[in-house]
């Protein structure tokens, strides 16, 4: 046997999988994008090949069906933006409910930015018949593709209220209300590819502290 014969062995291995790991990447930026342009339903797997720049076939080898192929996307960009807001809870742990309020909506509205192409992945998958009967099932926007988002901002409500920032209401309802304005802000812009939705953040934050209208004389009831 050929003593450099383990060695070898050895070295090809990680190459092999570096390989496959970047091949993979590729394939999802390559979905991601024909998924947002062409439609979770209607995106062809040819169009997303021909994207990537690979056969059909190699698209098979990495993904069984095209189902797994729209999870293994969904998955991917889930996971990073629920690190990004993991890593916010952490920075800002301990702030106060403004502090904390400011830096959630900029790192939201910071992601739906980089990220246009999967915030339109989201928004039809959030549409999709399939995932509104799941999510209404459990009653729980956080089963949602927003989820991490929801459950972020539902802590945060909850520490506005114990502060005495934010009214004493439901704080899923409060974060209904804080995300839904968000995410209308970014989807207004979509159509647009010169704005900025992070330039919304004041507007934003001034809505959900203080409300649309003035000052109120008498409370409503």
């Amino acid at each position: 046997m050929n003593q450099y014969s383990k060695p070898e062995s050895r070295a090809v291995t990680p190459l092999r999988d570096k390989v496959r790991s970047l091949v993979r990447e590729e394939l999802l930026q390559a979905a991601e994008s024909v998924f947002s342009e062409e439609g979770l339903q209607t995106a062809k797997v040819e169009s997303i090949a021909t994207r990537a720049g690979v056969s059909v076939g190699t698209v098979y080898n990495y993904f069984a069906d095209r189902k797994a192929l729209v999870d293994a996307v969904m998955e991917s960009r889930r996971e990073e933006l629920f690190r990004r807001l993991q890593q916010l809870d952490t920075e800002t742990e301990g702030h106060l409910f403004v502090e904390r309020l400011e830096a959630s909506v900029g790192t939201i509205l910071e992601y739906f930015h980089a990220q246009r192409p999967y915030f339109m992945l989201m928004l039809q998958a959030e549409g999709s018949p399939f995932l509104k009967q799941a999510v209404l099932a459990a009653q729980d926007p956080c089963h949602g593709p927003f989820g991490s988002i929801y459950t972020h901002l539902e802590k945060l409500s909850i520490q506005g209220i114990a502060e005495g920032r934010l009214r004493d209401e439901d704080p899923k309802l409060l974060t209904s209300f804080l995300f839904g304005v968000c995410k209308g802000m970014a989807l207004t812009l979509l159509a647009d590819p010169t704005a900025d939705v992070r330039d919304r953040k004041p507007v934003i934050l001034r809505f959900f502290l203080h409300g649309a209208g003035p000052t109120l004389a008498t409370p409503l009831r």
